[in-house]
């Protein structure tokens, strides 16, 4: 059974009581991030940041983070509580003016909601690990996306990561030191960083955009979008035009630039690929995800 499978039984059977006790307009989800620090062999820190629209429901405190090891002979799935340990708004307004989030009349509210969970693989999985668990994969799921995304047929949420644990058995993910979230004027062009650094491995970065994700694989998408055409821009759908028009991300940097034509509310997903040079090879030692939700 493949693993992201085996991780659908693993969340629905913790966390089912809770997604799905939820009302059916209960939506609310528009970005995350992930970040996972080391802190000694097979000792991780693992920092979740979600963002979540004011104009939804609150957001589950004590969340479940999901571990699976990948390609090897530990089949078990488990998970641990996370903490909150902020809550604070996202402010849009020049300034510094309050958003809906805090009674303001700003129409956009976003609520940065960070987790945290601290975590020993060897005593996380029954048995330990062997030396062939090499990949292991972190996994959050939450209800539900929110419901004004223009470009997918929005579910339930989904993020992930990998650790390597073999190749660079103390690796930290890069940091994330900006928003998901941006406000856009159409007609104007447009260029988004993802505020991505490594400052303590001092490893490459490869950036692609992929499939937003839900429990079971990605998101349907709507209309003619993609994952490389996720959103209204000039010269759509041609993603080649030079710039303003077209859709253009810079694989080796993580801008991203385009001029939006509607009004529109589209949600993208970036894959961040962590690379390290070895006995003269690079190799891939680490990946994460994040979701990114515009408003134009």
């Amino acid at each position: 059974m493949q693993l992201k499978k085996l991780l659908s039984i693993f969340i629905l059977a913790i966390g089912g009581i809770f997604l799905f006790s939820l009302p059916a307009q209960a939506t609310h989800m528009a970005g995350s991030d992930m970040e996972i620090k080391c802190l000694g062999k097979d000792t991780f820190k693992i920092i979740l940041r979600v963002y979540r629209d004011c104009n939804g429901i609150p957001i589950n405190a004590n969340p479940i983070l999901g571990f699976g090891a990948v390609g090897c002979s530990q089949t078990a799935l488990v998970g641990t509580t996370m903490t909150r340990t902020l809550v604070r708004p996202v402010r849009f307004m020049c300034g510094g003016q309050k958003n809906i989030c805090e009674g303001g009349s700003f129409p956009f509210g976003m609520e940065e909601n960070r987790f945290e969970a601290t975590v020993v693989l060897q005593n996380l999985f029954p048995g330990g690990l062997d030396s062939t668990c090499c990949w292991i994969k972190v996994v959050y799921s939450e209800c539900c996306r929110n419901g004004s995304i223009t470009n997918i047929n929005p579910g339930q949420f989904h993020i992930e990561g990998l650790i390597n644990r073999c190749v660079t058995p103390c690796n930290s993910s890069p940091q994330i030191t900006n928003y998901p979230v941006a406000v856009i004027c159409n007609g104007q062009p447009f260029w988004f960083n993802n505020g991505i650094l490594d400052t303590v491995d001092y490893d490459s970065i490869s950036y692609e955009m992929t499939d937003p994700l839900n429990l079971s694989g990605p998101e349907n998408w709507l209309g003619g979008y993609n994952k490389d055409r996720p959103l209204q821009f000039l010269g759509f759908p041609n993603n080649t035009l030079p710039f303003p028009a077209g859709f253009h991300l810079i694989p080796t940097t993580g801008d991203l630039g385009f001029t939006s034509t509607a009004i529109q509310q589209p949600v993208l997903a970036f894959k961040i690929s962590e690379w390290r040079k070895i006995n003269g090879v690079y190799q891939l030692i680490g990946v994460t995800r994040r979701d990114v939700q515009f408003f134009t």
